[in-house]
This record gives structure tokens, C-alpha cells and sequence, in this order.
């Protein structure tokens, strides 16, 4: 059915039981390309065939506030949230460089799962502002819940850069009741290809900037060794995947 779904005009599981907060974090590009990409990103998120979802967008610490808003003007305005920090907790604290490529933006993240959960939502679906979705994601997802209920976490094939990840043969929706092998890995996926369980979320916090850190580690990274480690310590929490290309990252957005 999720092939079905994907390749055709089937009108089921165009809504479900679950609301998906869709959560981006964004910011002004030195290069003035964030506009572009907001402009992509939101195209997709609108083209979705199912309609049980929400956007939470954050900026942070948008300069050009106007810019900001005019990104987002045309989006429906009860599809979206939004909220631009006066604070880039990350960016005013951390060099250029490595290290806040690695965490950059992980406040403003953090922020948008709050206004998500606060908000009610059962799922939270990461959403890099350089990267596209699917029309069909949603969709996909409604009918994977159908087949699996409350997973902690949903993932899928992506693409970065050309590269299909993850490097998983299947050819059907499969979980880790049924094998460990369907577990997301470090640096083996676009992190706009995990949705987590609002259980998940309320624990977990992306951890960028503290005082007196040494040591950083990617956020997306952080969030997949979380997850892992639920399983392994949790018999009852699992992790399905999707054997569909649902997220795309063709652009390398900093800058």
C-alpha cells in the first residue's frame, strides 16, 4: 500500500488520528539564500496530500525580521506557528567553524518541539529549512501508523547530496520487533528523515551551547544515539522504516 500511495492517487490515510508538528528552525544566511530555500521547503510542506499536520518555524534570531516574515506571508495561517528568538543562544556563543556547524541552531530546535508539544502534537517530524519533502510523507506516515502503532520513531531513504541513505536493502515497511538492523545510524541519514513520538521529545533536548563545553557533538547524532539507546534499553520501544525516498538535501544550505 505505501508504494501504492506513493506512486498514485489513493484517497486513504489523507487524514488520521495523530497530529504531526512539523519543526524547522531557520536563520539569515550571509549568502541570502535562506529565503529560496524557506520559499522550497514551504512549497513542499503546502503540497502535502494528507492534512493532520502543523508547521512550527523559529528563527534564529532572523536579523532582517521583515525578511522573516515575508518569507512565511503566503502560508496558511492556521497551518503554521511561528516565532523569531532575539537570541541566537548557539551563534553568539560559539565560533565559526566546526563546532557550530555541529550545534547551530539547536535552541531554536529545541524551541519549536516545545511550541509542537505544547500544542498537542503526537509526532515530531524533523524539517531541515534546506531540504524537501514529499508530497506524500504524511500521507505515508498515516498508513505506516495504521500498520504500527506508537513507534518511537519513524525514519525513511533520503537523499544527501545525491547519495541514497540509508544503506538498507528492503522492500517493505519494517520494524525492530522484528530485527535491530532497522535502527537509524550516526551519519547514515538526513535528519529530516526521523519523526520521533512526542514521548521522545519531551525527554530529549539537543544539547549545543553551555558554558565552559569542550566537547560537541552533532545534533542529528544526538538524536539517533537517543533513540538507539531507547531500544536497547526498552524492549517495548521500537523504530519502524519506510523503504521510500520521502526527504531530499540537494543544496549545502550554510553559509
Amino acid at each position: 500500500m505505501e508504494k501504492l500511495i506513493f506512486d498514485g492517487d489513493i484517497p486513504e490515510f489523507r487524514t488520521g488520528p495523530e497530529k504531526f508538528g512539523i519543526c524547522m528552525a531557520t536563520y539569515q544566511r550571509k549568502s541570502g539564500k535562506t529565503p529560496s530555500y524557506l520559499k522550497r521547503s514551504l512549497d513542499a510542506i503546502l503540497s502535502q496530500t494528507a492534512t493532520n499536520w502543523h508547521l512550527y518555524l523559529v528563527g534564529d534570531k532572523y536579523e532582517n525580521n521583515d525578511e522573516f516574515l515575508e518569507c512565511i506571508s503566503s502560508f496558511p495561517k492556521d497551518k503554521i506557528t511561528y516565532k523569531n528568538l532575539t537570541y541566537a543562544h548557539e551563534r553568539e556563543n560559539i565560533a565559526a567553524g566546526h563546532n557550530l556547524w555541529m550545534v547551530g541552531g539547536c535552541n531554536a530546535m529545541n524551541t519549536s518541539h516545545q511550541m509542537a508539544l505544547e500544542d498537542g502534537c503526537s509526532y515530531i517530524v524533523h524539517h531541515d529549512d534546506d531540504d524537501f519533502f514529499s508530497s506524500k510523507k504524511i500521507q505515508i506516515l498515516n498508513y505506516t501508523l495504521s500498520l504500527h502503532p506508537e513507534p518511537i520513531c519513524i525514519f525513511h531513504y533520503s537523499k544527501h547530496m545525491g547519495s541514497a541513505l540509508p544503506r538498507i536493502e528492503c522492500n517493505e515497511i519494517k520494524s525492530t520487533l522484528e530485527n535491530t538492523y532497522y535502527l537509524p545510524m550516526p551519519c547514515n541519514l538526513n535528519h529530516s528523515s526521523i519523526t520521533i513520538h512526542r514521548s521522545i521529545a519531551l525527554d530529549f533536548k539537543y544539547d549545543g551551547f553551555r558554558p565552559g563545553k569542550i566537547h560537541y557533538e552533532c545534533g542529528d547524532i544526538q538524536l539517533i544515539n537517543y533513540i538507539r539507546n531507547t531500544v536497547f534499553t526498552d524492549p517495548k520501544k521500537y523504530v519502524v522504516f519506510i523503504p521510500l525516498l520521502l526527504c531530499v538535501h540537494d543544496v549545502q544550505g550554510q553559509g
